[in-house]
Protein backbone atom coordinates (compact mmCIF):
# COMPACT_ATOMS: atom_id res chain seq x y z
CA UNK A 1 0.00 0.00 0.00
CA UNK A 2 0.81 3.39 -0.38
CA UNK A 3 3.57 5.00 1.85
CA UNK A 4 2.00 8.46 2.23
CA UNK A 5 -1.95 6.71 3.17
CA UNK A 6 -0.07 4.11 5.77
CA UNK A 7 1.13 7.98 7.25
CA UNK A 8 -1.72 9.44 7.23
CA UNK A 9 -3.52 6.53 8.85
CA UNK A 10 -0.71 6.42 11.18
CA UNK A 11 -1.87 10.14 12.03
CA UNK A 12 -5.05 10.01 12.61
CA UNK A 13 -4.94 6.89 14.77
CA UNK A 14 -2.52 9.10 17.28
CA UNK A 15 -4.52 11.73 16.77
CA UNK A 16 -8.00 9.72 18.08
CA UNK A 17 -5.90 7.81 20.86
CA UNK A 18 -5.33 11.61 22.26
CA UNK A 19 -8.78 12.80 21.44
CA UNK A 20 -10.59 14.21 24.50
CA UNK A 21 -13.83 16.06 22.98
CA UNK A 22 -16.62 13.52 23.70
CA UNK A 23 -19.06 14.91 21.13
CA UNK A 24 -16.22 15.13 18.53
CA UNK A 25 -15.52 11.52 19.47
CA UNK A 26 -19.29 10.51 19.18
CA UNK A 27 -19.11 11.95 15.24
CA UNK A 28 -16.13 9.91 14.16
CA UNK A 29 -18.02 6.92 15.81
CA UNK A 30 -21.22 7.83 13.46
CA UNK A 31 -18.96 8.21 10.57
CA UNK A 32 -17.60 4.95 11.74
CA UNK A 33 -20.77 3.58 11.17
CA UNK A 34 -21.97 5.08 8.21
CA UNK A 35 -18.58 3.63 6.51
CA UNK A 36 -19.28 0.67 7.54
CA UNK A 37 -22.98 0.63 6.52
CA UNK A 38 -21.78 1.89 2.78
CA UNK A 39 -19.07 -0.45 3.00
CA UNK A 40 -21.32 -3.22 3.53
CA UNK A 41 -24.25 -2.55 0.65
CA UNK A 42 -24.92 -4.81 -2.41
CA UNK A 43 -23.15 -2.68 -5.41
CA UNK A 44 -26.11 -0.90 -8.04
CA UNK A 45 -26.18 -3.09 -11.15
CA UNK A 46 -24.73 -0.73 -14.16
CA UNK A 47 -27.54 0.04 -16.65
CA UNK A 48 -28.37 -1.92 -19.66
CA UNK A 49 -29.00 -0.73 -22.97
CA UNK A 50 -32.39 -0.85 -23.90
CA UNK A 51 -33.75 -1.17 -19.87
CA UNK A 52 -36.21 1.58 -20.21
CA UNK A 53 -37.45 0.36 -23.83
CA UNK A 54 -41.32 0.54 -23.30
CA UNK A 55 -42.02 3.11 -20.87
CA UNK A 56 -43.05 5.67 -23.00
CA UNK A 57 -45.13 4.69 -25.25
CA UNK A 58 -45.08 7.32 -27.64
CA UNK A 59 -42.16 9.35 -29.26
CA UNK A 60 -43.35 12.27 -31.63
CA UNK A 61 -41.21 11.52 -35.38
CA UNK A 62 -40.03 15.54 -34.61
CA UNK A 63 -38.67 14.97 -30.78
CA UNK A 64 -34.92 16.40 -31.66
CA UNK A 65 -36.31 18.90 -33.72
CA UNK A 66 -36.00 22.61 -32.14
CA UNK A 67 -38.47 24.25 -30.46
CA UNK A 68 -40.64 27.19 -32.45
CA UNK A 69 -39.78 29.25 -28.80
CA UNK A 70 -35.55 28.61 -29.18
CA UNK A 71 -35.68 29.53 -32.56
CA UNK A 72 -34.45 33.23 -31.89
CA UNK A 73 -31.54 31.92 -29.73
CA UNK A 74 -30.37 29.34 -32.98
CA UNK A 75 -28.02 30.17 -35.52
Amino acid sequence: MNTEIEHIKYQLITWIIMLNDTNLLLELSKTLQNAVQTSQEPPKKARQFGCGKGIFPYIANNFNEPLEEFKEYMP
